[in-house]
Parts: C-alpha cells; sequence; structure tokens
C-alpha cells in the first residue's frame, strides 16, 4: 500500500506576519517616528511662499508710426530664440527695472544700499519663462507674504510697461510730439 503523502504546510500567514513585526517592531518603528518628526518640524519652520502669476503678451511691431518709430519685427518661425522676446525678458531680469520696482514700493527708503539689497531680493523672487508662444512670457513672483507677492507682480509689470516704452520709442518721436505741442500752443495763443 502506498503512503499518503505529508500533508503541505502553509509558507507564509498570518501568524508569522505577526511574528516578524512583533520581533522588528523596534527596527519599524524608530524610522517611523524619526521620519514624521522631520517632516513636523520641516513643516512648522520653513515658511509657505506665495506665487502671483501673469501672463505678458509681447506684441511684435509690424508698421511705423509716426509717433513710435523704433524697428518694426516680425516673429521668426520655428524653434529658434527670438530676439524680441529675448529683449523683453532682459528688460524685466534688469537690475535698472529691480531698482524702479524697489522704490516705488517704499519711497520713503533713499538709501542705495537698502535699495539694492531690495532689488536683489525682488530679482531673487522672481522668474520669467517663455509659454507655448514666442510671443507669451509668464512671469512669476514668488514671497512669504501674500500681499506683497501680488504687489510686487503688478508693480513689476506697470514698471515694465515704462521702461518698454522708453528704451523702445525713438528720440524723433518725442521730437515730434514736442513741435506738435508747441504748434498746438501757439495756434491756442
Amino acid at each position: 500500500m502506498p503512503q499518503a503523502p505529508p500533508s503541505a504546510t502553509p509558507g507564509f500567514g498570518a501568524r508569522d506576519a505577526l511574528y516578524v513585526l512583533f520581533k522588528r517592531k523596534w527596527m519599524i518603528l524608530l524610522p517611523t517616528l524619526a521620519g514624521l518628526g522631520a517632516a513636523a518640524a520641516v513643516f512648522h519652520t520653513r515658511q509657505p511662499l506665495y506665487e502671483s502669476q501673469a501672463k505678458l503678451l509681447v506684441r511684435y511691431v509690424l508698421t511705423r508710426d509716426s509717433t513710435d518709430s523704433f524697428e518694426s519685427h516680425s516673429a521668426p518661425g520655428g524653434g529658434r530664440v527670438d530676439p524680441v522676446t529675448q529683449t523683453e525678458i532682459e528688460i524685466l531680469t534688469s537690475m535698472d527695472l529691480a531698482l524702479e520696482v524697489a522704490g516705488s514700493l517704499d519711497p520713503h527708503n533713499q538709501r542705495d544700499i537698502a535699495r539694492n539689497e531690495a532689488a536683489a531680493a525682488i530679482l531673487a523672487g522672481f522668474k520669467v519663462a517663455r509659454g507655448q508662444s514666442n510671443k507669451v512670457l509668464n512671469l512669476l513672483y514668488a514671497d512669504g507674504d501674500p500681499h506683497r507677492s501680488r504687489t510686487v507682480l503688478r508693480e513689476i509689470v506697470d514698471r515694465y510697461f515704462e521702461k518698454h516704452l522708453d528704451i523702445h520709442r525713438s528720440a524723433a518721436a518725442f521730437d515730434l510730439i514736442s513741435r506738435q505741442a508747441a504748434e498746438a500752443r501757439a495756434r491756442m495763443e
């Protein structure tokens, strides 16, 4: 008569899992507590950053106007670096613009060192990236204060428009406008 095969013992059951967990409880518990403690410390010590975002459309001047006759540009095709967009990025990230923004946010501060530090802090929190189109720039300003992040980004955009006109508008346009104003004044007199 053939003998019956011995009954198969189960491989790894719930009882074995509880035994391993109980035996290695300190090897599991200590790293878990250390990780949770480190996460809590980071959560309580790091100040959250609030980000303000804006999109800026870079217009290409295709026609020459009598009041604003700087060189016209057209959008280059393909994936090449667009010189017009690159110029606008240079204006946005310039120290001149940051100094103007710092001066307008705190007009009572006349110390150059403090204004330079404020401008450097503005540039540190400010980022410019190209959008999907070469004509759109994504602006981002991050700060620990939500109100300040909105205010600084709004001021950057406002000062950028002024700086853009100062840089791109030709001196001949100012001469034309001043000449027309003088003629109008003479006619009114």
